[in-house]
């Protein structure tokens, strides 16, 4: 990784493609747009505060992370009531210690989607409904450590 190339690319907002925010709450990226100007504030700073920023840097790659996580969906059948079928969004990411770390997030009941001629789900509706809750939860996951 060339740390000057993106530390230069997070410091002119190049870091993070302002299209992953695309449909989703602004609190997200304003939390991006806080952790990036702290980013500037401290490298404006004429002390040497290198773990700050670094630390900044690393909080700014884990939103990107997160932002580019591949979501996709499952139907899960009610282990009580098989006749109950519900949508899941899901992705996968990897925690500090490089283990790959599961997020679910229930959708709703199968019966709110629509589906294509074979029975699978749209993507799009998927996305829509899901990849804002998936992102936030992972992201919690991250900073937990877990």
């Amino acid at each position: 990784m060339d740390f000057k190339e993106t530390y230069t690319e997070m410091l002119e907002r190049r870091y993070i493609d302002q299209s992953l925010f695309r449909g989703l709450d602004y609190s997200i990226y304003n939390d991006v747009e806080r952790l990036s100007n702290e980013l500037k504030e401290l490298s404006h700073n004429r002390e040497n505060r290198i773990w700050e920023i670094l630390e900044k840097m690393n909080d700014l790659m884990t939103y990107k992370t997160v932002l580019k996580l591949k979501i996709s969906s499952a139907i899960v059948t009610d282990s009580s009531e098989n006749e109950n079928k519900y949508v899941q969004a899901r992705a996968a990411i990897l925690n500090k210690n490089k283990k790959r770390s599961w997020i679910s997030v229930h959708l709703g009941p199968l019966s709110e989607f629509k589906l294509d001629g074979k029975g699978k789900l749209y993507k799009g509706q998927v996305e829509e409904r899901g990849r804002e809750k998936v992102i936030l939860k992972a992201l919690a996951k991250l900073k937990e450590g877990n």
